[in-house]
């Protein structure tokens, strides 16, 4: 399960649709092991046919800044990510 707020999971899979339409998507950390406090940052973890652009990373990130979420928006590219956090990654996913 995921703690954000409706308002802000549509936020968020809005701004994933703008930039990454057909890669999946999933939330992992705190906010899916119910640990997370008010403003904890929301962690996401991206895997697509291919690596992430620097481009479409720095749309992202900036769309997640300018954006009316009241958190921070980490972002993981699953095809970079090695062993043993991608397990760890794996593990706590859940897909958004």
């Amino acid at each position: 399960m995921l703690d954000l707020p409706a308002d802000q999971l549509a936020l968020v899979r809005a701004i994933l649709a703008r930039h990454v339409p057909h890669a999946k998507v999933w939330a992992f950390g705190s906010r899916v092991q119910g640990t997370a406090e008010r403003f904890s940052d929301l962690d996401l973890a991206i895997e697509d046919t291919e690596e992430l652009s620097l481009r479409t990373l720095g749309n992202l990130k900036h769309d997640f800044i300018e954006s009316d979420l009241p958190i921070s928006v980490d972002i993981l590219d699953m095809r970079t990510v090695k062993q043993p956090f991608k397990g760890i990654v794996v593990r706590q996913r859940v897909a958004l």
